[in-house]
């Protein structure tokens, strides 16, 4: 993964917005394989004061030394700000934490019917996965999708809270966003998502009115001064890039509105020959019995 930033680290130099000259989140991530990246550096997160792992159940029993030993730092500053001595057991980080973007198998790798960890995931996806994979539905903690105006906070551990953004993806899907509010430190790791300007839009507005939160993206500014800004992204998206070897343009689909209003003009004119062959083929009471059940 590319290189990133923890609360209290150094920049990258040159990390800047080109349009505000202001820090821009670091990004870590991205798939280019056509499936969701199964490295285990991008699915523990860091920069926060707990073990959390994304869609990364294959490395459940393995967390990188490097991500327990930030998280106990961070956790030490964490307990220091509470006015908690800062040594002994309340430096440990929580965790570990476990988060499940949707259903999908790429991103559902290494989970099995018998894993015993909880789960953080959408109500529809615990649903699917218990369906897919019986994972029994009371390993799971529901999380409510947020919307502007219904933003659905949930406290995944001691000093680091969660929300889900609706990904705009498959049914359930969902992006987790971390925050502690003691560090500033809020952390976006997204899995499959459908970034049009609406969603995008949508995302912003919700983060603001949840921190609030400053993405750095355009449109109208917060009611009141911003909490922190989101330092950190995971993209581990399968259509992030394109596949190893092939052209720029790989993974270019039309937008959404075309495809869906391609696929109801495909649908009502095969309607249209259903009918007549019902039509003439029935008679007039086949014809009408038909109509009424289409």
């Amino acid at each position: 993964p590319a290189a990133s930033h923890d609360p209290g680290a150094p920049r990258a130099p040159g990390n800047r917005s080109p349009r505000r000259g202001r820090p821009s989140p670091a990004v870590c991530g991205a798939s280019e394989s056509g499936m969701a990246t199964q490295t285990r550096n991008v699915k523990w997160v860091r920069g926060l004061p707990a073990l959390i792992n994304v869609d990364g159940f294959r490395f459940a029993r393995r967390w990188p030394l490097a991500r327990h030993a930030r998280a106990r730092e961070l956790r030490a500053q964490l307990v220091e700000r509470l006015g908690v001595p800062a040594s002994g057991p309340a430096c440990e980080p929580p965790g570990p934490v476990f988060v499940l973007t949707h259903s999908h198998s790429d991103h559902t790798d290494g989970l099995t019917s018998d894993f015993r960890h909880r789960i953080h995931a959408t109500p529809v996806t615990a649903a699917l996965v218990n369906e897919q994979l019986g994972v029994p539905l009371d390993q799971f903690v529901t999380v409510a999708v947020s919307k502007p105006g219904r933003v659905r906070p949930v406290q995944v551990c001691s000093g680091v809270e969660m929300i889900m953004l609706d990904a705009h993806h498959c049914p359930g899907a969902g992006m987790p966003v971390f925050l502690c509010r003691e560090l500033r430190a809020c952390v976006f790791h997204c899995g499959d998502m459908r970034a049009s300007a609406r969603a995008v839009a949508e995302w912003r507005q919700v983060l603001l009115e949840w921190g609030p939160v400053d993405t750095g993206l355009t449109g109208p500014g917060p009611v009141r001064p911003p909490l922190c800004r989101v330092s950190l992204v995971y993209l581990d998206s399968t259509y992030l890039t394109p596949r190893v070897g092939g052209s720029a343009h790989q993974w270019d689909f039309p937008p959404r509105a075309a495809v869906l209003a391609a696929l109801s003009g495909v649908a009502r004119r095969e309607m249209a020959q259903w009918r007549r062959n019902s039509g003439s083929g029935s008679g007039g009471s086949g014809s009408s019995s038909g109509g009424g059940s289409s």
